[in-house]
């Protein structure tokens, strides 16, 4: 199975993509706001995700956050485009 991480997992859209992947047999992992972990409107649905064995990852900078977003996007597709001119690449006999 491949493994999920999401974002915005707490909120109302995210958390339903969240069950979906867990119950999809997915190892899930959710990026978390640490201030979002101490947020009591927020903690039936933190520890509804514990039961169902969401590896929470706290960050505590969103700046940090939209970096690794932007480092993860950029190394992906230098992924795919080097993925895609292997496919063409042929050795002659």
């Amino acid at each position: 199975m491949s493994k999920i991480l999401l974002i915005g997992g707490t909120g109302y859209i995210g958390k339903f993509m969240v069950e979906a992947s867990v119950k999809a047999g997915h190892p899930t992992f959710l990026l978390i706001r640490e201030a979002t972990l101490s947020n009591p409107a927020k903690s039936s649905i933190i520890n509804k995700f514990k039961d169902l064995s969401v590896n929470l990852v706290p960050v505590r900078n969103i700046l940090f956050l939209c970096w690794l977003l932007t480092f993860y996007i950029i190394m992906f597709n230098s992924y795919l485009e080097y993925r895609e001119r292997l496919s063409t690449f042929r050795i002659s006999p």
